[in-house]
C-alpha cells in the first residue's frame, strides 16, 4: 500500500510537471466525436479532483488502524481512481493502440500546443 502511494504521488508530481512544461493539449475533431471526448475529459478532470481526497482519506484511515472507515470509503476510492486512470493515459505520448479511447478518439488528430491557450 505504501508502495502504491509513492509510485501514484510520483505520477501526480510528473503529470502536473508534464502539463506545465508542455503546454496545453487541444483536441481539433469535430462534432459528435469531440462532444463525446469532452464529456469524457470533464468526467476525468472532475472526477480526478473528487478521487485525491479521497485517496488521502482512505489511506489516512488505514494508517490509523480504522479498518471498517477505510473499507467503508476504499470501495468508492477504487472504484473512481480506476474510473480515471484506465481511461485517460494523463497527457503522455502513449505508442497508438495502447488505449482504445486514445486510439479511436485522440492519437489520429492529436495537436500540442506549446505555452498556448486553445481556441474555439
Amino acid at each position: 500500500m505504501l508502495l502504491a502511494f509513492a509510485f501514484s504521488s510520483v505520477f501526480l508530481i510528473s503529470y502536473i510537471v508534464n502539463h506545465a512544461l508542455h503546454g496545453d493539449t487541444i483536441f481539433p475533431g469535430h462534432g459528435s466525436v469531440r462532444t463525446l471526448y469532452l464529456s469524457i475529459l470533464a468526467s476525468h478532470v472532475i472526477l480526478s479532483m473528487v478521487a485525491l481526497p479521497m485517496v488521502l482519506t482512505t489511506f489516512f484511515f488505514s494508517l490509523t488502524g480504522r479498518f471498517a472507515m477505510h473499507r467503508r470509503i476504499a470501495r468508492w476510492t477504487f472504484s473512481i481512481w480506476l474510473y480515471v486512470s484506465i481511461h485517460r493515459r494523463g497527457g503522455f505520448r502513449v505508442p497508438q493502440g495502447v488505449c482504445l479511447l486514445d486510439s479511436v478518439l485522440i492519437q489520429p488528430t492529436f495537436k500540442r500546443v506549446r505555452g498556448k491557450k486553445p481556441t474555439g
